[in-house]
């Protein structure tokens, strides 16, 4: 019975779960703020230098970002592999203990 709970209901729990947070990282880090934005040039400057400047600060800023972003992403993918691996390696850990116990009783 938990196995039907771990891969019906918990895991989709778990992937509504991984959704919800990787859309409040996402909004945390100001994504489509820094890409509207990204063309403004700060302070209020409007000389050539300025916006030079606020372009390229906001283009490292956002290939930053990108990158925390994707890695962080990459993090939740193993999440979740690891609760879909999780018990096939506990009940494989147990038929190993349990057929070496077994073998060496025969023997």
């Amino acid at each position: 019975m938990l196995f039907i709970w771990w891969y019906s209901t918990g895991l989709f729990n778990l992937l509504r779960q991984v959704r919800d947070h990787i859309r409040s990282y996402a909004h945390s880090l100001n994504l489509q703020i820094l890409t509207r934005y990204l063309f403004v040039p700060m302070y209020g400057y409007k000389d050539i230098w300025s916006r030079l400047i606020s372009f390229a600060v906001r283009l490292v800023q956002l290939i930053v970002i990108t990158i925390a972003t994707f890695f962080y992403i990459v993090f939740e993918c193993i999440v979740i592999a690891a609760w879909i691996g999780l018990p096939v390696v506990v009940v494989g850990n147990i038929i190993y203990q349990l057929s070496g116990a077994v073998w060496q009783s025969l023997q």
